[in-house]
């Protein structure tokens, strides 16, 4: 008599591999996950903001000033020219009824929305007709949140463009 295996117990072990093929599955799985979880808290620090508390309690005259804004009715037009040695932004401005607001103090501020440290602040000068222009070179490339700080008399508002910069 000899020691062949049966038929069955063949087949029971060509089969074994299919529940590791589960178990290395899901510990792949696991890998995956466990670093993009380390990468995820090594890169962001769950701040999202500087001092919020303190932003958060502005909220409600920001959304007043928003209110007073609106119904101005300013119109703010804004494009940047020229090349990246001779860029300008030029701003247009005018109220409800069309007319040119030549008179306003403004400046922008630009900001990196990706990258701290890089923002900077830009002031215009009037060129008559209501529009104003200022000289613009950024420190880097690419997309930037402007924010258009304009005053005229006791009246202030803030419009937001953005602007990618080569």
């Amino acid at each position: 008599m000899t020691n062949r295996p049966k038929l069955g117990d063949a087949r029971a072990r060509r089969s074994l591999w299919i529940p590791w093929t589960f178990v290395w599955g899901f510990v792949v799985v696991l890998a995956a996950n466990a670093i993009m979880v380390f990468f995820a808290f090594d890169s962001f620090t769950g701040v999202s903001t500087d001092d919020a508390y303190r932003r958060g309690l502005g909220f409600n005259e920001q959304l007043a000033a928003k209110r007073k804004a609106a119904a101005l009715g300013w119109h703010v037009a804004a494009r940047l020219d020229g090349a990246a040695a001779e860029r300008r932004l030029v701003l247009a401005l005018h109220d409800k009824a069309g007319r040119p607001l030549s008179s306003a103090d403004v400046r922008a501020e630009f900001r990196r929305p990706i990258e701290r440290g890089l923002d900077f602040t830009v002031a215009f000068r009037p060129h008559g007709e209501g529009r104003y222009v200022a000289p613009v070179r950024a420190p880097r490339a690419g997309q930037w949140q402007v924010l258009f700080h304009i005053a005229l008399g006791g009246d202030r508002i803030t419009a937001a463009r953005r602007f990618v910069l080569d």
